[in-house]
């Protein structure tokens, strides 16, 4: 996880000091050099730095001691004191293996302090005139180099370097927020960020200055990592506060898929192309499947909920606005609805013995037409028109065939066709006269009546 390389490159909380002024470590020792070259070729003389002992190097600057070699040659420490011409008080005490230190007391009241060892440690320390720490630094016999800077905000800035060439520099705003830049030998470059709410963010550059990695850890205890490689592709997992695992792959051409585990089991997965086509499912802690959807490039997209009674339920979308929506009961049983973008609609119904049904709504609600099929084979359709007419034709599964005319207003006729081809007509009116035709299979008429309307009336009757 990017965490591991984020609290790598995260100083060591214990390093910063209780202080925070201005001035760097690196100043106290130049400003230590100054004022003891400026006593004189004999103060030089007197506090010349040893032969062994060398430059501390804070930032890459050298920084001369200047320890003079003093008094008379022996065994015993060698303690040099004196005051150059600005007042500033210089004590420097040299051993004879070669380490030593110094103290600079100046006019203004500041301090600046300094200690080396034979070995070739240094370090150093700067003080203002209340005596608060301001800066220190110390550069070890390897190589590694470690520079502090306390400012009078409370903030600070420390620099290190190791032998090998990396570097660091950490900085704190006094308020527990704070970022670290690490540089490689080699140029890789590793950012890290944090605040004091425990949010924390890291960022891993390669020596060509391209992000080859990102984490972020919140406060809630989420965290997020991204790995990209050089095809171009990239992965990245995110785990949730609550558990969440979520894990999302892209590869240079816009294509990817995802997947997301909940603590329960409970698992998703989505996929999509750069067309526009995308696609999902998801899984129970069982890994049964509870809901799948889809959307094409054209607009068109389609859901369906499983539902753990065995039913589901299924919608369509087409690009036009014309919406499906279906229900099954998982025992055979259904319902289906299709609504169109102007308002008009289609209703269906069917169950497990063949038996179904349909109507037909214009964008007005109206009913425009209906028809059924039961499990026998019968089909019935009915047709509404707008003048309130009618049209029904019943087809019996054993062929015979009734076509009905209503003209809404009284008036109508009735057409059978039997499966021998034979059929038979009849008419009526709105006064209650009838007449009947009767045709054989060859279209020849070979009956005709009519009924008055008294007559037909009492037939009904």
């Amino acid at each position: 996880m990017a965490n591991d390389r984020v609290e790598s490159s995260r100083p060591v909380e214990s390093e910063r000091p209780q202080h925070g002024v201005e001035n760097s470590a690196r100043e106290a020792y130049q400003r230590d050099a100054s004022t003891a070259g400026a006593n004189g070729s004999q103060s030089r003389e007197s506090l010349s730095k040893p032969e062994h002992a060398t430059p501390a190097q804070v930032n890459g600057d050298h920084i001369v001691f200047n320890p003079e070699q003093g008094g008379q040659e022996g065994d015993k420490a060698k303690v040099t004191k004196h005051t150059d011409t600005a007042g500033n008080t210089i004590e420097e005490t040299k051993n004879v293996d070669g380490s030593g230190s110094r103290t600079t007391n100046r006019t203004d009241g500041s301090r600046g302090e300094s200690q080396w060892d034979s070995k070739g440690n240094e370090s150093g320390k700067e003080y203002d005139k209340d005596g608060r720490l301001t800066s220190e630094g110390k550069r070890d016999a390897n190589g590694t180099s470690r520079e502090v800077k306390y400012n009078e905000d409370g903030s600070s800035t420390t620099t290190s370097r190791k032998s090998d060439g990396t570097t660091n520099e950490h900085y704190k705003d006094g308020k527990g927020n704070g970022t670290s830049t690490t540089i490689g030998s080699e140029g890789t470059r590793n950012e890290f960020t944090y605040d004091n709410k425990g949010n924390e963010s890291t960022k891993v550059f390669d020596e060509n200055g391209k992000l080859t990695n990102e984490g972020s850890r919140r406060s809630d205890g989420s965290t997020t990592e991204t790995q990209y490689h050089e095809d171009g592709s990239s992965k990245t997992t995110n785990i949730s506060a609550d558990g969440k695992n979520t894990q999302v792959n892209r590869d240079a051409q816009g294509n990817g898929d995802a997947s997301q585990t909940r603590p329960d089991g409970v698992r998703s997965e989505s996929r999509w192309d750069n067309k526009g086509n995308e696609s999902g499912k998801e899984f129970d802690k069982n890994g049964k499947l509870t809901y799948e959807a889809s959307r094409d490039a054209d607009g068109s997209s389609t859901s369906t909920k499983y539902n753990s009674d065995g039913s589901t339920e299924k919608t369509h979308q087409e690009p036009d606005g014309t919406r499906t929506e279906e229900t099954y009961d998982g025992k055979g049983n259904g319902k289906a609805k299709i609504t169109r973008a102007d308002g008009s609609r289609m209703e269906s119904r069917w169950d497990k013995n063949g038996n179904e049904s349909a109507k037909e709504f214009d964008s007005t609600g109206r009913l425009a037409s209906e028809g059924s099929r039961n499990q026998d084979g019968d089909v019935t359709d009915k047709i509404y028109n707008q003048d309130g007419s009618t049209h029904t034709i019943h087809e019996s599964a054993n062929g015979t065939k009734h076509q009905v005319f209503d003209d809404g207003k009284g008036n109508g006729n009735m057409i059978k066709t039997n499966p021998d081809g034979t059929r038979q007509e009849n008419a009526w009116q709105k006064n209650g006269s009838e007449s009947i035709k009767s045709y054989d299979k060859f279209g020849n008429l070979v009956g005709h009546g009519e009924l008055a309307a008294i007559d037909a009336q009492a037939k009904r009757k």
